[in-house]
């Protein structure tokens, strides 16, 4: 009740494009999914959202793939640019949305709280963004975010000391900072953490 009164509220308030960085669930249940699928097709139609999974939706071994999330937020996940998926779960994904450009990517990983991309994930956004298709993208837009789930931060500097002490760092947080900055992104937009903050 409380996320469609937000999603009403922001409807109202002339949002045009909703960007859900991750743990749509808790546990990855079909029925959570459902539910939340529900929910957020009130917004708008999926052109309209960007979405990627947190750690949350793939929690369990058997969600590895995201497979659940794809069958019920893929809509929302669909890349303008094409491009291999190291992971088979469809990640990562160029968007071009009224001038803006989403890279999103998928930090979530079974049976943890910590995020890692992955080289090989980093490696396929990379060439996607230099393909010709990819290039004529970016060439449109007049802004750049990137989308994942797990915070750019340096986990030792961040949070409480039993967060910290639980794994909930993105391993490959020093990698985030370096591709944004070569790739002229704006903004880095994520989940994961329960504090607001800002980071420069």
């Amino acid at each position: 009740s409380v996320l469609a009164a937000a999603l009403r509220d922001m409807h109202e308030e002339g949002v045009e494009h909703l960007v859900c960085a991750g743990d749509i669930t808790n546990l990855a249940m079909e029925s959570e999914f459902a539910l939340a699928a529900s929910v957020f097709s009130a917004f708008g139609p999926p052109q309209c959202m960007t979405f990627c999974p947190g750690n949350h939706d793939v929690y369990v071994k058997g969600q590895e793939k995201a497979q659940l999330f794809l069958d019920y937020f893929g809509d929302y996940c669909v890349s303008d640019v094409p491009g291999r998926s190291p992971r088979g779960d469809g990640f990562p994904v160029i968007q071009l949305r009224g001038g803006i450009l989403f890279l999103v990517l998928n930090s979530g990983r079974p049976n943890t709280a910590a995020g890692e991309v992955g080289r090989d994930q980093w490696e396929a956004a990379r060439e996607m963004i230099d393909s010709d298709a990819g290039r004529a993208l970016v060439s449109k837009a007049r802004f750049r975010v990137l989308v994942q789930h797990h915070p750019a931060q340096n986990p030792s500097v961040r949070g409480t000391s039993w967060v910290r002490q639980l794994g909930h760092g993105n391993r490959d947080w020093p990698r985030l900072g370096e591709f944004a900055r070569k790739h002229k992104f704006d903004l880095v937009v994520h989940g994961h953490l329960h504090k607001p903050y800002r980071g420069k």
